[in-house]
C-alpha cells in the first residue's frame, strides 16, 4: 500500500492504516532515537511519544507523500 494512501486513511480515523504506516518508519525511527539518546529504553520512550504526537497531528500533514520527512 503506498503512503499517501495510508495517511488518506488515517485522517479518515482507521486506527489499522495508523499502524501500517508506523510500520513503514519504525526501524529508522528506533535507530535515530538510540543514535539520540544512547539508551535503548529512552529510545523507546521517544519513539512512543513520537507515535503519540503524530497519531494528533497527522491531520495537519498537507501533503502525505511527504510523510517520512514530515514525521522525522
Amino acid at each position: 500500500m503506498e503512503i499517501e494512501e495510508m495517511v488518506t486513511r488515517c485522517k479518515l480515523g482507521e486506527k489499522e492504516a495508523f499502524r501500517e504506516l508506523l510500520k513503514t518508519v519504525e526501524k529508522k525511527a528506533l535507530a535515530t532515537a538510540y543514535f539520540l539518546s544512547g539508551n535503548r529504553g529512552i529510545a523507546e520512550d521517544i519513539l512512543q511519544e513520537t507515535y503519540m504526537k503524530c497519531f494528533m497531528e497527522i491531520n495537519k500533514l498537507q501533503e502525505p507523500q511527504a510523510f517520512k520527512v514530515w514525521f522525522f
